[in-house]
Parts: C-alpha cells; structure tokens; sequence
C-alpha cells in the first residue's frame, strides 16, 4: 500500500513519512499541490494524506481538481484549521475524511486503515482512457466534469467499460440491457449508443465507441 503526503511543512512530512512507514506502508512526499498532481500521473497511490494549507494551490482546489478528473483514491485531509466550516469545505471538495492537527499518531494510522479498507470494498470503477465509470455513483468523470448516466444507459455504460477494447455484438448489448425476452425493438440500440457518444464527449473522453459494421460496437481508447 502506498501514501502520498502532500505537506509543504519538511519537519513535520519527515515525522508523517516515519509514522506511516512504521505502519507498513510505503510514501512518497510532495510539498505542493502540482508536484503532487504530476506525481498522481506517474503512479498509483492507494491514498492520498493531503495538508489544507499549501502554497500556490490549497488543498481543497486539489481535491477538487482530482475528482473533476475522476480520480477516486481516497483523501484524508489535515489541518490546524478545526473550524465546521473548514471540515465541511475540505469534505464537499471530494475529502473522505479530516484530521485536525495536532493529532495523535495511532489515530492517523486508525483513520488511514479504515478508508483504505472502505476503498477495498467499494463498487467497481473502470477507467478507460482518461474517463472512468463509477458503478456505485453511476456517473461518467473525465476532464470536463462528471455526468450522471441512469437506467438503460448506465447498463450500457458498464458493459462497454467492462468489455473495454472488445467487439461487443448487438446481441450481447440487447440480453444485456434489454434483455432477450425484451419486446423492444433491436434497433434502439443505435439510440443508447448515440447516447453514450454523447455523455462521452460531454466529459471531454479521449475514447470513442465504434461502429464494428455487421457485427457491433467496441470502446476504443486512443
């Protein structure tokens, strides 16, 4: 398990670096949100211990702008700022949960091991691409934003997300959705699928769905 700290204060990075790698888990430290950013890039961290305060772009715009981009690794934030104001920004900006310093190290190891365990047992999300559909929240998140997809499309959703770079026939997407006892016609297929294009591009998504001609369609990243 991996954490990224995300804590302009050296001293007190040093001390969390000590305490978490004491707990078993492996960090990596930035002092700033765009390192931080660059960093969430290049790897894969299983949660993110992110400080209010830091310079240039504060903690909660960072959260913000993770979850804008669909990035769903769980945040704990912390802070010397203890006000409900405060607690209720950082946790409406996309934070899992808050710790007001100072703190005592066993229960930000408490806090640390209970949202990765949360994140363990969350629905499935699948990312292709630079989008990611989130089956428990049922919604599209790419660089543009997030949208909600309901019903019929969000059947459709997740089968062409968990079939991802695969030829899915009509047939599957009509037992899938519909169902083969469904008394629709096949051919609102071509409606849902231009509905998904559309929720697709509302996102700003790198990744098309293809017309297979004669057979069906494939969601292809670039």
């Amino acid at each position: 398990m991996k954490i990224l700290i995300v804590e302009d204060e050296a001293p007190l990075a040093r001390t969390l670096q000590t305490v978490l790698q004491g707990g078993g888990y492996d960090t990596c430290v930035c002092p700033d949100a765009e390192q931080a950013y660059d960093a969430l890039q290049a790897q894969k961290v299983d949660l993110i211990l992110l400080d209010r305060m830091l310079p240039a772009m504060d903690g909660v715009s960072l959260a913000k702008l993770l979850r804008n981009q669909g990035v769903h690794t769980p945040i704990l934030f912390l802070t010397a700022l203890g006000e409900v104001e405060q607690r209720i920004a950082g946790l409406d900006a996309g934070g899992d949960d808050y710790l007001t310093k100072p703190f005592h190290n066993g229960e930000l190891l408490a806090r640390v091991r209970a949202l990765i365990r949360r994140s363990e047992h969350a629905s499935p999300q699948y990312t292709v691409g630079n989008v990611t559909f989130d089956e428990a929240s049922m919604q599209l998140s790419g660089p543009s934003g997030s949208m909600p997809v309901t019903g019929k499309l969000c059947a459709l959703a997740e089968l062409m997300f968990q079939k991802a770079d695969q030829v899915v026939t009509r047939r599957e997407i009509f037992a899938a959705v519909w169902g083969l006892g469904a008394e629709a016609e096949e051919a609102v297929i071509d409606n849902y699928i231009y509905f998904l294009r559309r929720a697709l591009r509302r996102v700003g998504a790198d990744v098309q769905v293809l017309t297979i001609h004669g057979t069906g369609y494939r969601l292809a990243a670039p």
